[in-house]
């Protein structure tokens, strides 16, 4: 049996249709933000199939601790999101919550290892 398929081609790459990922980020009390609020410290990013992504801020190649050594500097240093395992994101956004030290330490040994 021969099927004929309809191929199509495109010609540039504004004929690809993005992705619909839905991003969401957080400041240290756990309320919602933009992204251009360089408070921002945790964030979750959501594919169209419902795959999670957890990212953290970084600085340095290490989680940026909102009330450590660059405190208050978040604007004019040059920080990023790192991809992070889901229980490290959880250690730090309990670290962000509660200002227990262990959290940060445990987010950063997850961060380290991964």
């Amino acid at each position: 049996m021969n099927r004929k398929e309809k191929r199509f081609f495109l010609n540039d790459e504004s004929q690809i249709e993005p992705d619909s990922t839905e991003v969401v980020y957080m400041v240290a009390n756990g309320s919602e933000t933009n992204e251009l609020d360089p408070m921002a410290y945790l964030k979750i990013s959501t594919s169209p199939n419902n795959k999670k992504s957890y990212c953290v801020k970084t600085y340095n190649s290490l989680i940026l601790d909102p009330w450590g050594t660059y405190a208050g500097r978040e604007a004019s240093i040059n920080t990023s999101f790192k991809k992070v395992s889901k229980d490290t994101y959880d250690y730090f956004a309990k670290y962000l919550k509660t200002k227990n030290s262990i959290y940060l330490t445990r987010a950063q040994r997850g961060f380290i290892n991964a």
